[in-house]
């Protein structure tokens, strides 16, 4: 858990930022790499898809223009760390690091799905957020069989009543992202109680229970998180001019690009 931190104007308020990235976007080879870690470039070599390893990119780059933006700080204070607390290597938890007087350290979180990239950040406290489409066809009923406790209980508008294999996967993997524990943790363990805005969670393991939001707003997707201050977070969207502008940046230097 991060240490709360009393910063007026930051301390409280929780954010979420999302992208759409074009298919062109996210297969392009030439992308630069210069916005990950020495540990980063070493995971992405083990991707085996252009487009995997370009969400990778897009992803950390949207953690860092997200958290400057809510820092109102340069976009190269910024830096994510992937450090798993269990083995050591760089596939854990992104955490945003920087080294700014007087700010405190931010909790964030980080999801992507198809040509969606959407990242949660909050001051003083852990979040997580997971996104899907909502034509996914990766949640077969022998998946959901394996994530849903009997004790589930999902009412909803009728409207929506085929989302409820999406809304089990989504919120559950949104929870698990808060906590730190990923899909490592048998999702069984964890009763979900939903309308069609909000979730709860109760954790069998960690005897909690927890409140999340449930967010139909982003054509083609559903989005789910959990952590503080999230009934009055507000969405807010960076365009891929944003992306292009600190590539250009980092590859040519501030002052070079205003000449």
């Amino acid at each position: 858990m991060i240490d709360q931190v009393e910063t007026p104007g930051v301390v409280g308020m929780t954010r979420i930022y999302y992208s759409h990235c074009s298919s062109s976007q996210l297969s392009n080879p030439d992308m630069s790499l210069g916005f990950l870690s020495d540990r980063d470039v070493k995971r992405a070599a083990s991707f085996k898809s252009i487009h995997r390893l370009n969400q990778f990119v897009y992803g950390t780059m949207l953690l860092r223009l997200a958290a400057s933006q809510f820092l109102t700080c340069d976009v190269e204070s910024i830096s994510v760390d992937r450090t798993c607390h269990n083995c050591g290597e760089a596939h854990g938890k992104p955490r945003i690091i920087h080294e700014l007087s007087g700010m405190p350290k931010i909790g964030c979180s980080l999801s992507h799905s198809e040509t969606l990239l959407i990242c949660a950040i909050s001051s003083g406290t852990s979040i997580g957020i997971d996104c899907e489409p909502l034509n996914a066809t990766h949640l077969s009923d022998l998946v959901i069989g394996d994530i849903r406790s009997t004790d589930d209980k999902i009412d909803m508008d009728p409207i929506l009543s085929d989302f409820r294999s999406l809304v089990t996967w989504t919120a559950k993997e949104a929870y698990l992202k808060m906590i730190g524990e990923g899909l490592a943790r048998d999702m069984r363990s964890l009763r979900l109680f939903v309308n069609s805005a909000d979730a709860w969670v109760y954790d069998e393991v960690l005897c909690s229970l927890s409140k999340g939001v449930l967010n139909w707003s982003l054509s083609g997707f559903l989005v789910a998180s959990f952590g503080p201050s999230l009934s009055d977070a507000s969405f807010r969207s960076i365009s891929s001019d944003c992306f292009e502008q600190a590539f250009l940046q980092k590859r040519y230097g501030a002052e070079n690009l205003r000449t």
